[in-house]
């Protein structure tokens, strides 16, 4: 399945998959391919596992989704190979607030428009699970519900220190290329 964010822009995603590729339109178009076939080289991958108890969570912050969109980044795929453990991603409840706030904000550029719609795309895609939270921000409804079988992923600095205090492990981008674990 293509979903195109914009001309230029669309998320290729076979349902069922792990595997999502971002790509620019020009890129998809010189190698060939129309539709909902990948580019050469991309591979794809079986369903997840099934949550279970060993399984941890890794909760994705408001942030960590507009990395695909800024740095064509397949987060899905640089987690997958970064963690040697199962896990199902989950996002808080408040996260489609702030996506849908900076889409809908006419001061935010149109590139973060933008960045924040392939966001919840994936959201909507991946099927990501969402975590119900009473606290007002993500960030404090991340820290409240994270423990040590959770990840979060995130790219916020002063998160990250209260994540760290707490022990929890975190996924972030790295000299804005790749992923890390800490």
């Amino acid at each position: 399945m293509v979903k195109y964010i914009n001309k230029n822009i669309f998320i290729d995603y076979v349902p069922g998959s792990h595997n999502l590729v971002l790509r620019e339109a020009r890129t998809l178009l010189s190698f060939g391919y129309a539709g909902s076939n990948p580019a050469p080289g991309v591979n794809r991958f079986k369903k997840s596992y099934l949550f279970d108890v060993n399984m941890k969570k890794v909760i994705l912050d408001t942030n960590f989704l507009l990395i695909p969109g800024e740095f064509k980044i397949d987060i899905f795929t640089e987690i997958r190979c970064l963690v040697d453990f199962q896990y199902k991603f989950f996002i808080i409840d408040k996260t489609i607030d702030e996506l849908n706030k900076i889409i809908e904000d006419k001061k935010s550029k149109v590139k973060d428009r933008e960045n924040a719609k392939i966001g919840l795309e994936l959201i909507k895609l991946k099927e990501i699970g969402k975590i119900k939270s009473d606290k007002r921000y993500v960030d404090d409804a991340i820290v409240k519900k994270s423990d040590k079988d959770t990840v979060v992923a995130t790219s916020d600095r002063e998160l990250k220190r209260r994540l760290k205090k707490k022990g929890v492990k975190i996924i972030f981008l790295k000299k804005k290329q790749f992923l890390a674990l800490e």
